[in-house]
C-alpha cells in the first residue's frame, strides 16, 4: 500500500468493494480533483473477459458509452477507417481477412480489436506492437524498451506529420465552412433528396476528419512520450511526467478544447461567475446586462456540436452542463516554463548525468512541438463534434420528417436505424 500512494491505494480498495458489492469485475470510470480526492463515477460488469483480444483503451473517448444503432455504424465506422487510414500512411497493411476490423462492439459499447491492431503493427516497417500499444494507453505484453528510431523510420514519421498536420488544417477549415451553412440554412424547407445529400456530405467529411485526428492524436502521443523518456533518463519518474505536463502546456488549448460557437465569448457579469448554471440563469436575468449575454449565450448554445460523439447529444440538450464546462475549460499556462537547469543539475554522488545547455534547447525545443500538436489534435476533435451538431440536426430533421408520414412512431426512433434502412426510409 505504501508503495502505490494513497489516492491509487483508495482506487484499489474502492475497486475491490465493489467487486464484491456487485457480483464480479467491474469496467469503473473515476476521477482525481485537485485536493487529490477520489470520485468513482460509474462502474460496470467487466464482459469481455472470455474474449482477451477487446479493449476499452484507447477507445472509451471516441466512442463513450451505450450507443444506438445509428451512431454504433456511422461514429464506429469513423475510428475504424481512421486507423486504416494511420497505418497505410505509417507504411503498414491492413489485415486482408473479411472479419479484421479495428472496431467492435459489444453490448452496444465500442471495444478495439488488440488482434488486429497488433497485426497491423507488426507490418509496419520497424513497428514495435509494445510501442504502439503504450502510446494508445494499451496494456502491452512486452516489457522491452522503446527502441532507437532508425533513419529510415525517422524520415517517414516526418513525412507522416507534415501529411497529418495539413489535413488537420484543411478539415478544420471545410467545417467551418459547411458548420455555418448548415446553421444559416433552413433545413425544413430543402426536398428529400438535397436532404439526404448534405446528411452524406457530413458524415464522409466525419470520416475524413477522425482520420486526420488519429493521425495527429498519434504524433502527439509520441512526441509528448518523447520528452518524458529524455527526461526520466536525467531524473526520476514521477519528476520526469512533472516537468513534461509543464513544459507542453499552451495558451491555446482553452479556444481548442472548447465547440466553436462558445469561443470568443467574453465573462459573463460578476454575480454570474458561478459553476452553477441554476444559480447563473437567475443572476444573469437580474438586469440588461446579463439579459444581453443571456441572449449571446442563448444563441451559442444553439449553434453548438455535439458534446462526445459525432452525432451524439449537443450541448443545447443540456445547458447546466455545457455552462459547468464553459466555465472549468482549461485556460493554459502563462506561468513561465521551468528551468531546465536548476531541475536536472547533477546531484553530488548522483550516477545521473546532467543535461548540457545544447540538450536542454533541444528538449525545450521538442517540448514546444509536442505542445502545438496536442493543441492541433484538440482542434481537430472538436472541429469533428462541431460537424457531429451539423449531423445531428440534419438527423433530427430526417426523423422529424418520418415521424409526420407514420414511418416512425418518435422522431427519437430514427437513432435506431441503420443507415441503410435510414436512406431507404427518406
Amino acid at each position: 500500500r505504501d508503495e502505490l500512494g494513497p489516492t491509487v491505494a483508495e482506487l484499489v480498495e474502492r475497486s475491490l468493494d465493489l467487486e464484491q458489492l456487485l457480483g464480479g469485475p467491474q469496467d469503473i470510470e473515476f476521477a482525481i480533483d485537485g485536493d487529490d480526492r477520489l470520485w468513482l463515477l460509474q462502474a460496470r460488469p467487466i464482459t469481455t473477459l472470455g474474449r482477451p483480444s477487446l479493449t476499452r483503451g484507447g477507445i472509451a473517448e471516441m466512442l463513450p458509452g451505450v450507443l444506438p444503432p445509428l451512431l454504433r455504424e456511422t461514429a464506429g465506422r469513423q475510428v475504424d477507417e481512421g486507423f486504416r487510414e494511420l497505418f497505410d500512411e505509417l507504411g503498414g497493411s491492413v489485415p486482408a481477412d473479411a472479419d479484421a476490423r479495428f472496431v467492435r462492439f459489444e453490448r452496444s459499447r465500442a471495444m478495439l480489436d488488440l488482434d488486429v491492431i497488433r497485426r497491423a503493427t507488426a507490418s509496419i516497417p520497424e513497428g514495435s506492437v509494445a510501442e504502439l500499444e503504450r502510446g494508445y494507453g494499451l496494456d502491452s505484453r512486452s516489457d522491452a524498451p522503446a527502441k532507437r528510431a532508425s533513419a529510415g523510420q525517422t524520415l517517414r514519421v516526418l513525412q507522416h506529420r507534415r501529411t497529418a498536420v495539413t489535413e488537420a488544417q484543411i478539415v478544420t477549415q471545410a467545417i467551418d465552412r459547411l458548420v455555418d451553412d448548415d446553421l444559416d440554412g433552413d433545413r425544413s424547407v430543402i426536398d428529400d433528396d438535397e436532404l439526404l445529400a448534405r446528411w452524406e456530405r457530413v458524415h464522409d467529411l466525419g470520416v475524413r476528419t477522425a482520420s486526420a485526428e488519429m493521425a495527429v492524436a498519434a504524433l502527439a502521443t509520441a512526441a509528448y512520450r518523447g520528452v518524458e523518456t529524455t527526461l526520466e533518463r536525467h531524473t526520476d519518474p514521477a519528476r520526469a511526467a512533472r516537468l513534461t505536463q509543464e513544459l507542453t502546456r499552451s495558451r491555446d488549448i482553452r479556444d481548442a478544447t472548447l465547440t466553436r460557437a462558445f469561443r470568443g465569448l467574453s465573462d459573463p457579469p460578476p454575480g454570474a461567475r458561478t459553476d452553477d448554471w441554476s444559480v447563473a440563469a437567475l443572476a444573469l436575468d437580474a438586469d440588461d446586462t446579463g439579459r444581453a449575454f443571456l441572449a449571446t449565450w442563448t444563441r451559442a448554445l444553439d449553434r453548438s456540436g455535439s458534446r462526445s460523439v459525432f452525432g451524439g447529444p449537443r450541448w443545447a440538450d443540456d445547458p447546466a452542463l455545457a455552462w459547468m464546462t464553459y466555465r472549468i475549460a482549461p485556460t493554459g499556462s502563462r506561468s513561465e516554463r521551468p528551468d531546465l537547469g536548476r531541475e536536472l543539475r547533477r546531484a553530488p554522488g548522483s550516477e545521473t548525468p546532467g543535461l548540457s545547455r545544447i540538450r536542454r534547447r533541444f528538449l525545450t525545443r521538442e517540448a514546444a512541438d509536442a505542445a502545438a500538436l496536442l493543441v492541433r489534435r484538440e482542434r481537430t476533435k472538436q472541429a469533428l463534434l462541431d460537424l457531429g451538431g451539423a449531423a445531428r440536426r440534419l438527423t433530427t430533421e430526417v426523423g422529424e420528417r418520418l415521424t409526420r408520414r407514420g414511418v416512425l412512431s418518435r422522431s427519437d426512433d430514427v437513432w435506431l436505424l441503420g443507415p441503410d434502412e435510414l436512406r431507404r426510409a427518406l
